[in-house]
């Protein structure tokens, strides 16, 4: 019952009940009255009730619908507020969940590029590892195509007194032809130095009769260890200018295909002018670690021709040690030359 008073619906019925007792009063005002004969004088008092009549019942009327039309309006005006609120809140939660979805993307992009930031380095590492074992097929290949040929005496023959049919020719093939090389370098070595202890001018120093002891041997076999020693090279210094992080890895994995006889021989290359590029990268990734030191032709005079590193890892503090001996020496043999 209130509650249909009190709305826009009531307020109508309200006004047209004014609007009603206005024509009833009218007409019950009229009756017997001359209201529209100008001939007779108005009667104050009858218009006046008339009046007081409209004001008082037609305006508390009305007065009453326009406070329920007020009551109507703030209501709905409250309503709006609240409709306006929730559509408001729904707005909120759209836009969380829209920042959510973007966080959920952006996670989402992250992740990608992680994948394909390790789909890259997988990649990368593959094309490398592929470009270094086929290096290193290579490098087999070379060794396997090796082939000597060398003149010994026969089993029982005089070796002081050998005749033309004492003589036999072997044949070495693969690694077993860096036996023959390291066996041949000794001999050279060994026999400079018996013939040099008599020539003073000839013989200046023990570094000088290892160069040119290896440089003769070298020259006479420099068609197979030429191809030999290049292409050794040029494994290491493809994984030292590489990306690669662990680089020790691969330079194990060649360092463990050389025999001690191969390191023999890279030990007196890398001191001479055909090896000087090859010798930092010997130090660096420490090639001689698997190395016989016995095997050396004069072990305490050759092996200072090569840093520690060379013979095996070493820590942060030997490394700045070194690193500051060798710039002590270069100044010091440098201002010695210079007085």
């Amino acid at each position: 019952m209130f509650k249909w008073l009190l709305t826009e619906k009531s307020s109508k019925w309200f006004i047209g009940i004014g609007f009603l007792i206005i024509f009833i009063g009218l007409i019950i005002f009229r009756w017997n009255e001359h209201f529209f004969d100008w001939d007779v004088a108005i009667k104050s008092d009858k218009v006046g009730q008339l009046g007081d009549f409209i004001g008082g019942i037609v305006g508390s009327i009305w007065a009453l619908a326009g406070v329920i039309l007020f009551y109507v309006a703030l209501n709905e005006q409250r309503e709006d507020i609240k409709t306006n609120k929730e559509v408001l809140i729904a707005q909120v939660k759209a836009l969380e969940q829209q920042i959510e979805e973007f966080e959920l993307q952006r996670e989402e992009l992250a992740e990608t590029r992680e994948v394909f930031k390790i789909q890259s380095e997988t990649l990368k590492l593959q094309q490398f590892e592929s470009t270094f074992f086929n290096l290193l097929g290579i490098h087999q290949n070379n060794i396997s195509d090796m082939d000597v040929t060398q003149e010994k005496l026969k089993p029982g023959a005089d070796i002081h007194d050998p005749r033309l049919g004492d003589y036999e020719n072997i044949s070495s093939t693969g690694r077993d032809c860096f036996v023959f090389f390291k066996e041949r370098l000794e001999s050279i070595y060994k026999s400079n130095k018996q013939y040099w202890a008599w020539d003073t001018q000839k013989y200046k120093d023990e570094k000088h009769l290892a160069l040119y002891s290896y440089i003769d041997f070298f020259k006479q076999y420099q068609p197979d260890l030429g191809h030999y020693y290049r292409t050794l090279y040029h494994i290491f210094k493809f994984v030292n200018v590489s990306d690669i992080l662990d680089k020790n890895r691969y330079t194990s994995i060649v360092r463990a295909q050389l025999s001690n006889d191969e390191l023999v021989l890279l030990f007196y290359n890398g001191i001479t002018e055909y090896g000087e590029k090859f010798k930092p990268l010997i130090e660096d990734f420490h090639v001689f670690k698997n190395l016989n030191l016995d095997s050396l032709l004069n072990l305490s005079e050759h092996k200072p021709y090569y840093s520690e590193s060379a013979y095996k890892k070493i820590n942060l503090k030997e490394k700045e040690n070194l690193v500051y001996l060798k710039s002590w020496n270069k100044k010091h043999w440098t201002h010695k030359k210079k007085h």
